[in-house]
Formats: structure tokens, C-alpha cells, sequence
């Protein structure tokens, strides 16, 4: 899978969950957070110790440790309290800048975070529908006329700018530490609340799923 297809995938998704909430598939959502809840524990957590050693290489931090678990914890109070707060325009500054991120990470050839590129693509795009899930719930009209579009155009702005603007490396590694605190508020507030219909069966297939195709040799993923 190339950037163009994750990218064209991921916004088809954002643009497209007005069906989906009509159908409201309680299988589909339960099966979308196992895989979530399998991408932080078995991806995205070991993939933040990488970071850090990327952190620590660059001098950035000389008096500090643990820089990309700090961020992290930064990022899931900020998240929390957008939330806790609704703080409905910082919420979806939150998620453009979210977006954005991921854009710019899927076209980056050489970032080991987004590869094998059709997994991450997987895990980020049942992430999406979860949440985008959520959120039209909350605000139908709100995430029909705008969030959806910011969403989108964050998601291809990130992309294009890949391509004429190159971050730095530990710059990269401090965003995406910020960005998983983020990730891992949304997995436990909107993609596993108490009301919503679910199905275990469907969250443990979805976790076990995620998790085998993680720990397979990645040379026989691409």
C-alpha cells in the first residue's frame, strides 16, 4: 500500500460515517476497539521506548528522563481535560492537529512507526470510526458540516507538507509521544464507554487479530 491509498482510505472513512451511523453495527465498533486496544499494548507503547532513545540522543533534555512518557502523560491530561471541560473548540483544534500528524507520518517512508504501512492504516482507520463514531453522537450537526472536513483537510494538509518539509527526527518523536497520550485517552473514553451496545466476542476477535498480525515477521506483511 502506498500513502496515497492510506490517505484516500482514511478520508473516505471520515467522509462516509453518516452510513455508518445510520447502520450502527455494534459488532463492527466492539471489533474496532479490540484492535485499538491492541495497537497501544502491543504497538504504539513499544514503539514510544524507541522514541525516547531518540530523545535522549539528541541532547534536547540533558536534566530529564523519561521525556516521551512525560509528553505522553501531557497529552492525556490535555486531552482529558478538552473533554472533561468540552472545550468543544480546543477539541477539534485537538484532532485537526491529530490528523495532521498522522498525514505526515504515513508519507514518511523511513518513520518505522507507520510500517508495514496497510497495518497502521488498519488500526488508525477502526481508531477513526470509533471515534468520529462518538462524536457525531455528541454533535450530529457540528461533525456533519465541520469536523468531518477539518478532519480531512488536516489529515491530506499533513501529507502534502511531507513532501516540501521535512521535521526533525526528535521533533517527530515529541509530537508522536504527545499524540499517543491522546490515543490512549480516546481507546478508553470513546471507543469502550458503558452505553454503548457491544460485543465481547467481536472486541477480544479484534484485539487477537491486531496482535498476531503485529508479531508476525514484518517482512512477510509487505
Amino acid at each position: 500500500m502506498n500513502s496515497l491509498a492510506a490517505i484516500l482510505i482514511l478520508s473516505a472513512l471520515h467522509l462516509s460515517m453518516g452510513f455508518f451511523s445510520k447502520v450502527n453495527p455494534p459488532r463492527l465498533l466492539s471489533f474496532g476497539s479490540g484492535v485499538a486496544i491492541a495497537y497501544i499494548f502491543v504497538d504504539l507503547l513499544p514503539k514510544l521506548c524507541v522514541n525516547d532513545s531518540i530523545i535522549k540522543a539528541s541532547g534536547l533534555f540533558p536534566f530529564m528522563e523519561k521525556h516521551v512518557y512525560i509528553l505522553a502523560l501531557i497529552g492525556f491530561l490535555v486531552f482529558y481535560l478538552v473533554e472533561k471541560k468540552q472545550f468543544e473548540k480546543f477539541s477539534i483544534l485537538s484532532y485537526m492537529i491529530f490528523n495532521f500528524m498522522i498525514g505526515y507520518a504515513i508519507a514518511d517512508k523511513d518513520d518505522p512507526d507507520v510500517r508495514p504501512l496497510y497495518l497502521f492504516t488498519i488500526a488508525i482507520g477502526l481508531h477513526y470510526f470509533t471515534t468520529d463514531y462518538a462524536m457525531r453522537e455528541k454533535t450530529p450537526v457540528i461533525y456533519h458540516q465541520l469536523i468531518r472536513w477539518l478532519a480531512v483537510l488536516s489529515l491530506i494538509g499533513g501529507w502534502a507538507l511531507s513532501y516540501v518539509y521535512v521535521l526533525p527526527e526528535t521533533a517527530v518523536a515529541l509530537v508522536a509521544a504527545y499524540i499517543a497520550g491522546g490515543v490512549i485517552l480516546n481507546v478508553t473514553r470513546h471507543e469502550l464507554p458503558a452505553d454503548r451496545p457491544n460485543d465481547t466476542g467481536s472486541f477480544l476477535l479484534g484485539s487477537f487479530i491486531y496482535s498476531f498480525l503485529i508479531l508476525l515477521p514484518h517482512n512477510l506483511l509487505v
